[in-house]
């Protein structure tokens, strides 16, 4: 069996390119938003599977991926 392999920047894959640069100081805010790039990355990891994706591992905020080819 063959495999296509794919590495992705972390900071890349959680951006989201709606979000504001606003500087917010708070807990709450903070919770909120780690909510917010949990929900997308689960989305994104979601997608990615779909399309036969598998996450191996992250190392260095890079994520690494497989699928059979």
């Amino acid at each position: 069996m063959n495999f296509e392999y794919k590495i992705i920047n972390y900071n890349d894959f959680i951006s989201d390119d709606n979000s504001s640069h606003d500087l917010n100081i708070g807990q709450s805010f903070e919770l909120k938003k780690e909510k917010e790039i949990s929900k997308l990355a689960e989305k994104r990891l979601d997608k990615l599977g779909k399309e036969g994706w598998e996450l191996i591992t992250i190392v260095n905020n890079k994520l690494f991926l497989k699928r059979a080819t």
